[in-house]
C-alpha cells in the first residue's frame, strides 16, 4: 500500500499508447487513497453506511427514538426494537391496529406476511365477496389461534422452522448455491443462539 501511495504522490498522471495524457484530480486521488486504506465499502462520505443510517433516522416518525451517534444499539434498544417488531406481527395476526396504550402498530414487512400465509397462521378471508382470492383481506386461522396461545420461544421457533424449510425448498427447487449459503448461515446463527 505504501508503494502505491508513493507512486501516486510522485506522479498522478498516466499516458496511453496514443500519447494521450490523463491527469487524476486531487479529489479522485484522495478518494482512491481513502478506499485503499479504509475498511469502508465506499470512499465517498455521502454514500457510506453511517450516512445512510443517519438519513433513515431522520425519516423516522418517532423523534424520541432517533439515534444521533454512530454507536451500535444497546442491548435494551435491541430488545425494545425486537419486541416492537414482534408485537407488530402478533397485532397483524389478530387484526388489531393499536397497542394497549392505544398507539398505532406498524404493519410487518411483506416477507413476514408471506411467512404468516406459508405457515398457515393466516389465510385469505373465505367470506370475502366481490374480490379475488389474491386481494381478499387476510384473517387468522385456527392454527393461528393456537399459535397465539404458545409462549414466545415456541412462536419464534415455529417461524424459524418455516424460514429454514423455505430456504431448503428454494435451494432444492432452483439448485441455488446462494440459498444453500444462506441456509448454512441461518443454521449456524440458530445454533450460536443456543435456541
Amino acid at each position: 500500500l505504501e508503494n502505491i501511495n508513493e507512486s501516486f504522490e510522485d506522479s498522478n498522471t498516466a499516458q496511453s499508447e496514443s500519447d494521450f495524457e490523463v491527469k487524476l484530480t486531487k479529489d479522485y486521488y484522495e478518494a482512491i487513497q481513502r478506499s485503499l486504506s479504509s475498511l469502508r465499502p465506499t470512499p465517498w462520505p455521502k454514500a457510506n453506511v453511517n450516512a445512510l443510517v443517519q438519513e433513515e433516522l431522520k425519516s423516522d416518525k418517532k423523534p424520541s427514538k432517533k439515534r444521533r451517534d454512530t454507536q451500535p444499539p444497546t442491548t435494551d434498544e435491541l430488545e425494545i426494537f425486537t419486541q416492537e417488531r414482534w408485537d407488530s406481527v402478533l397485532h397483524y395476526l389478530v387484526g388489531s391496529d393499536s397497542d394497549e396504550q392505544g398507539g398505532a402498530v406498524s404493519e410487518p414487512p411483506e416477507n413476514v406476511i408471506d411467512l404468516l400465509l406459508q405457515t398457515g397462521l393466516m389465510q385469505p378471508d373465505p367470506d370475502a365477496r366481490h374480490v379475488s382470492k389474491e386481494r381478499a383481506p387476510l384473517v387468522i386461522t385456527s392454527r393461528g389461534y393456537e399459535f397465539m396461545l404458545q409462549n414466545l420461544h415456541a412462536q419464534v421457533w415455529q417461524f424459524m422452522r418455516q424460514y429454514l424449510g423455505t430456504l431448503e425448498k428454494l435451494s432444492k427447487d432452483r439448485n441455488n448455491s446462494n440459498c444453500n449459503n444462506i441456509l448454512h448461515e441461518a443454521l449456524l446463527f440458530v445454533l450460536s443462539l443456543s435456541f
